[in-house]
């Protein structure tokens, strides 16, 4: 069972994540899944009882918020791009708004060497496939 929410748009996972919060308070699951970020934001703000809901196991380091380009896609654009995000700077308060956003502190260039156990879960659950 998928619980997606406002697909397009940014930190969408706070919604389709309360949104599985939400089923397995009701009992409709026996599990959900979230961010550590959302988990604690919400043992914060009272949404989850640590009593009544507990973290059974966690995932590895993966990366998020990668990027990436069509076929084709001009290298120089994709340069100019990359050297304006790694510009960024969390001290700058017009930069720390959009990077707060994103979670982050700093942009690094992307990885795919954490994706492994995000794939193997892909695969076992055949996930891009379960609402079709």
């Amino acid at each position: 069972m998928t619980f997606d929410k406002d697909l397009g748009f940014d930190r969408d996972h706070v919604g389709g994540e309360h949104l599985a919060l939400d089923a397995l308070k009701a009992g409709d699951v026996d599990v959900s899944v979230t961010t550590e970020g959302n988990y604690d934001e919400w043992v914060q703000d009272g949404t989850i009882n640590e009593k009544e809901i507990k973290i059974t196991d966690k995932t590895g380091l993966y990366d998020h918020c990668i990027f990436t380009t069509r076929p084709h896609f001009s290298d120089d654009l994709k340069k100019q791009w990359e050297e304006t995000l790694e510009k960024m700077d969390y001290n700058n308060p017009k930069h720390k708004v959009m990077m707060d956003l994103e979670v982050l502190k700093k942009w690094i260039p992307g990885r795919t060497n954490y994706f492994a156990l995000c794939e193997k879960g892909v695969e076992r659950t055949d996930l891009f496939h379960l609402n079709h």
